[in-house]
């Protein structure tokens, strides 16, 4: 059997996707191993000699750092996300115009006439290329657009971009290279009394849901087909390995769309219990949340949340619970193989049954059909 080796920080929840990608290659038929935080040349060298592996994949998206040939020897290697493909190395590439161009669409209303960029805290060619993407997709548009791309310390850039923020003409879009500085940023807007989304529209990048469902108001962000760039990455590996000829190349992966949470959808104003039912709705509804917990939370009897809802929304607590859902569960059959029970899952419901009902009833069309319609999109 063969042994991967993945060198990718696992604890973030965007990189299990990415690794549920390289097992979908794989299967059974290879030991996929997982190291995080190796970043010294002779650890390496010690993994390298106590695993023996036939292939490495190697998360690059701030640098290549010590997975170099040097220290790699022959070691078969694909990088991931890696700055800049030479035409030396096999790599897998995300399409970050793609990303924010989905973030540009999300944003760009006839109400917002203003529009930013907010850069990462390093520099990285990925923050500069969605920056890049989003201000050219923005002015395409007929729309000015506004940069913010400073490489300071924390307490330094922290300052910065409260001033920058506070000199923003409102109200304004802006995207945020990801999740990370998203959270940066709604923490700037809540010290500057900004209100999101009524004044300050905010959508990050990556859908880390371990930042962007924490958060006040929950982040809406592009959602990078990850699974896919892991899956890419085995089959260049597996390529590599297969013919010892072969030519570098790189092959790139998508996104699947964008899941849209409080950050940039305004909040009704016409009764405040169902603004915060909508926002319970947004959060938890992917989370088992039922129609009886919504009404409950209103504060009062079911019948009346029902009317209050229904009147102000147009739709039923139930409908609107179904809605959040079933964007969920379209966003995840639009990107990568993942399994309709593990979809089902995700979205809350107790088995893949129900999601398949309710989903042909939404879009009349069973899952499969829908899945496969998308990916002839694409």
């Amino acid at each position: 059997m063969q042994t991967i080796l993945v060198f990718v920080p696992f604890s973030r929840y965007i990189f299990r996707q990415t690794l549920a990608g390289v097992r979908r290659f794989y299967g059974n038929e290879a030991k996929v191993q997982v190291i995080e935080n190796c970043t010294d040349a002779s650890r390496l060298r010690e993994l390298l000699d106590f695993w023996h592996p036939d292939g490495c994949i190697v998360e690059a998206s701030e640098g290549t750092g010590i997975f170099t040939r040097r220290n790699l020897g022959n070691t078969p290697i694909v990088y991931l996300d890696r700055a800049k493909f030479d035409g030396a190395a096999f790599d897998v590439a995300q399409d970050y115009a793609a990303g924010a161009a989905e973030a540009a669409r999300e944003l760009i209303s006839s109400t917002t006439p203003h529009y930013a960029f907010v850069g990462y805290r390093t520099a990285t060619t990925w923050s500069r290329e969605r920056g890049k993407a989003f201000q050219k997709a923005v002015r395409l548009n007929g729309l000015p657009c506004a940069n913010f791309e400073r490489i300071l310390p924390g307490n330094e850039r922290q300052k910065a971009l409260r001033e920058w923020v506070a000199a923003l003409p409102t109200p304004c879009g802006i995207m945020a290279a990801n999740d990370i500085v998203a959270e940066e940023v709604l923490a700037v807007c809540s010290n500057l009394k900004l209100r999101v989304p009524e004044d300050v529209m905010v959508v990050g990048c990556d859908n880390d849901e371990q930042i962007c469902e924490q958060t006040t108001p929950a982040i809406s962000s592009v959602c990078p087909d990850f699974e896919r760039g892991g899956y890419l990455c085995a089959k260049l590996l597996d390529a590599q390995m297969r013919n010892q000829r072969l030519r570098p190349k790189r092959l790139t992966y998508g996104i699947i769309g964008l899941l849209r949470r409080s950050s940039s959808v305004p909040a009704l104003k016409s009764d405040s219990r169902v603004t915060a039912a909508v926002k319970i709705i947004r959060a938890m509804a992917c989370n088992g949340l039922s129609a009886a917990d919504v009404a409950s939370s209103m504060g009062c009897s079911k019948r009346l949340a029902q009317m209050r809802f229904r009147s102000i929304t147009g739709k039923t607590i139930r409908d609107a619970i179904s809605e959040v859902r079933m964007e969920r569960a379209m966003v995840l059959l639009m990107g990568g193989d993942m399994p309709i029970g593990a979809i089902a899952k995700s979205c809350g419901y107790n088995s893949d049954t129900a999601l398949r009902i309710a989903f042909r009833k939404h879009f009349g069309m069973p899952m499969r059909d829908y899945r496969a319609k998308a990916k002839l999109g694409h």
